[in-house]
């Protein structure tokens, strides 16, 4: 008897131990320092821009949130189900929208983003907030437009998240990238990953949200840069 208690005693501890193990790095929050150039820095509306970007990962969802100083307005997207259902929520004062993503439509933050080639350096690695990350270059056909140096790592247990953006080609999380919103151009670097567990609720789309549509926001969002 005595011998059958400590087998069992084993065995749940090595299922717990599996277990942890087994979900370690797949829900968590990634936070982003957003820099602007120094030409957009020193704009009237720069008060009004985000300077972090908060992503947070659960398996198959994640969640992408921009807030303005003191929580002017809050941006949001959500994707569920590895990118099959999104939207994009967007709150300012007692205004409360939320717009539904079309079937394979970019994300609002990448909608002025052109789709680049990708060029991939398997052998150039940095470390960004403590994660081996792999270097890549996107490569535009418009000449204007100059190549960008991204980075981006297969550490976590997150790996689509840049499904329903221009950089769906890249294996990984971006970790360091820029890209081109109405005029602005907002470069990224992760500057912490805290694992931890995430509610389900983070994914869902709160009641007192209004359904609207695309122009809707993207027009509010346009009068805030201009103010």
């Amino acid at each position: 008897m005595k011998q059958l208690f400590i087998a069992v005693i084993l065995a749940l501890l090595f299922t717990t131990c599996k277990e942890e193990t087994k979900d370690t790095n797949n829900q968590g929050v990634i936070t982003y320092a957003i820099s602007y150039p120094e030409e957009i820095a020193n704009q009237g509306f720069a008060s009004f821009l985000p300077e972090k970007m908060i992503s947070i990962f659960k398996d198959d969802h994640f969640k992408l949130n921009l807030s303005g100083e003191f929580n002017f307005y809050n941006l949001e997207y959500i994707s569920r189900s590895k990118g099959d259902t999104c939207f994009t929520l967007f709150k300012i004062f007692d205004k409360k929208l939320f717009y539904p993503q079309q079937p394979k439509e970019n994300l609002f933050l990448f909608q002025d983003q052109q789709l680049p080639q990708i060029e991939f350096f398997e052998d150039s690695v940095k470390t960004i907030a403590g994660i081996k990350c792999t270097k890549a270059v996107a490569n535009f056909k418009d000449n204007k437009v100059s190549s960008a140096v991204l980075y981006y790592t297969e550490e976590l247990g997150f790996s689509h998240s840049n499904v329903n953006t221009p950089f769906s080609e890249i294996p990984g999380t971006l970790m360091e990238f820029s890209v081109v919103f109405q005029g602005l151009e907002l470069s990224m670097q992760a500057e912490s990953v805290k694992f931890k567990e995430i509610d389900q609720d983070e994914f869902i789309i709160p009641k007192n949200y209004k359904r609207t549509n695309q122009n809707e926001i993207k027009d509010i969002v346009s009068s805030l840069i201009q103010l």
